[in-house]
C-alpha cells in the first residue's frame, strides 16, 4: 500500500515538501532552509521542517496516511498541536492565528 501512495506523489500535492515550502514563503511565512528532516519510505511521518518566524520556533511533520488527507503536527511554545487536512489554505490559517499569535 505505502508504494501506491509514493507512486501518485506529483510536485504539487500538499505533503510535496518543495510546495508545501513555497506555498508558506508565498504567504510570507518565514523557514529555516538549511533545517530539513526526510524520513525512509516505512515511516509514517514524510519530512519536517521548521518555522522560524518572528523568533517563533515550529517543528512541522508531514504524516501521509492511507486517507485522503494529510496530517501536519506543530510542536511550538503553544504545545503540541495537528491539522489533517488536503488545503494549503487550512495549514496556512492554523500557522497564522494559533501558532504564531
Amino acid at each position: 500500500m505505502e508504494q501506491e501512495i509514493d507512486s501518485i506523489d506529483s510536485k504539487n500535492k500538499l505533503y510535496t515538501k518543495s510546495y508545501f515550502i513555497k506555498r508558506l514563503i508565498d504567504a510570507k511565512i518565514h523557514l529555516k532552509k538549511d533545517w530539513l528532516v526526510a524520513y525512509p519510505k516505512n515511516d509514517p511521518r514524510k519530512w519536517t521542517i521548521m518555522i522560524d518566524h518572528n523568533d517563533a520556533n515550529i517543528l512541522c511533520t508531514c504524516y501521509k496516511q492511507l486517507d485522503p488527507y494529510v496530517t501536519f503536527r506543530f510542536i511550538s511554545k503553544h504545545g503540541h498541536t495537528s491539522v489533517s487536512t488536503f488545503s494549503m489554505v487550512v495549514v496556512i490559517d492554523h500557522i497564522k492565528q494559533t501558532l504564531l499569535s
